[in-house]
């Protein structure tokens, strides 16, 4: 007698994650992702605010750049290494956001200054990080989690930047600023440009140099009438930011003065007309080429021209090989950037490598471009508004 086949009733499949997750699992995924990001940024801005904290010789002289913002603040003398400052930081009395924040911040918190200079340090580091990410997901239509490593290896490029004997705060509010402004750029949002533009110049004078990429990208390719529009928008915004600029640098450059004062402006400009003999071309480019002798007499990898000639070199060979097929954006980004480069050139000394921050954020975009093989500002071709 044939025996029909047992049949083993098998237990009831698993549920399948996929089909039939609750409906607040892509939410609660969301949210888990979106702490992640979050930590990952708080850590770079952690490392980097450590690297520039705790590298030397500027764990030795943390105590002069904490005096330098107090200095600002209170209108008082500023000292650097015991000594007296000749020229009394003129070229950075126009620097008033971050003292005065970070004042605020200690008077309300009770914290010490120096404690909240180190806090504000990391907080800074983490906005510039995050102002990269934020650029590159506006502008290169990445994901969330491709624009946060995109940001990180650009807080990476920042290290090369910390070559300085002396902290300079502002700068990695230079690059969130900058970051933000190159975004209103390739929007072409002329409101939120001249916003951005005037708050950052109360971190640092560079914020003026956003001006060269508005330029570079909105006044060619539509005709003369534009092409003089333009220009005299971005000539506008270079006259109206110098003029503040100035004016910041004079208020804050006599030590407990009033405005009231009958002579209060025209001391305060003779003072910051001898600073400014300071900073010609000519004594700037003498010390420049004495330190490229020594570089040559001794090579070293720490040295500034190492990092600034190996990160030319990069670009040089990157954009030889990739010109002819990154879009239009991108070529004048890295027009933009040359034409910055070259003027930070002329009137710095080579060896603070910070000055090139404003560069460094628009190269390192096209960077990143080619590497996703992403078009600048694709997808927002059309969608910017002219206010």
């Amino acid at each position: 007698m044939a025996h029909s086949p047992v049949r083993i009733r098998r237990p009831p499949r698993l549920l399948n994650p996929r089909e039939h997750a609750p409906q607040n699992d892509s939410k609660a995924r969301s949210r888990l992702r979106a702490i992640a990001i979050l930590f990952v940024l708080i850590l770079c801005g952690a490392v980097l605010a450590h690297v520039s904290l705790t590298m030397h010789p500027r764990f030795l002289t943390m105590g002069d750049s904490i005096g330098s913002q107090k200095a600002i603040y209170d209108r008082s003398p500023a000292y650097f290494g015991g000594q007296l400052d000749e020229f009394d930081m003129r070229d950075w009395r126009n620097r008033v956001m971050l003292p005065y924040l970070m004042e605020g911040f200690s008077h309300f918190s009770g914290m010490e200054f120096g404690r909240t200079y180190v806090f504000f340090r990391w907080v800074t580091a983490t906005l510039a990080v995050a102002a990269f990410m934020g650029l590159s997901m506006r502008t290169l239509a990445l994901d969330a989690m491709s624009a946060v490593a995109t940001a990180a290896l650009f807080a990476l490029s920042l290290i090369p930047t910390f070559t300085h004997i002396y902290e300079i705060p502002s700068d990695f509010l230079d690059a969130a600023f900058f970051c933000a402004l190159t975004a209103a750029a390739l929007a072409r949002n002329r409101l939120a440009f001249s916003c951005l533009l005037l708050i950052g110049l109360l971190n640092r004078e560079s914020a003026v140099f956003a001006t060269l990429v508005w330029f570079s990208l909105h006044a060619f390719g539509h005709g003369p009438r534009n092409f003089w529009r333009e220009s005299a928008w971005c000539g506008l915004c270079g006259i109206v930011s110098t003029a503040i600029v100035v004016s910041l640098r004079v208020a804050n450059s006599v030590h407990g003065a009033s405005g009231a004062h009958p002579t209060f402006w025209s001391e305060n400009i003779r003072l910051l007309g001898q600073g400014s003999g300071a900073s010609e071309p000519a004594s700037f480019w003498s010390a420049n080429i004495s330190l490229l002798r020594d570089f040559i007499a001794r090579p070293r990898f720490g040295h500034p021209y190492f990092f600034l000639g190996g990160y030319l070199a990069f670009m040089a060979f990157l954009l030889a090989s990739e010109w002819g097929s990154i879009g239009w954006r991108a070529r004048r980004l890295v027009l933009a950037a040359a034409a910055i480069f070259v003027v930070s050139s002329i009137s710095h000394n080579l060896d603070e490598l910070r000055i090139f921050i404003p560069s460094l954020v628009l190269s390192m975009l096209v960077v990143f471009s080619i590497a996703w093989r992403r078009e600048v500002g694709g997808s927002q071709s059309g969608a910017g508004t002219d206010s």
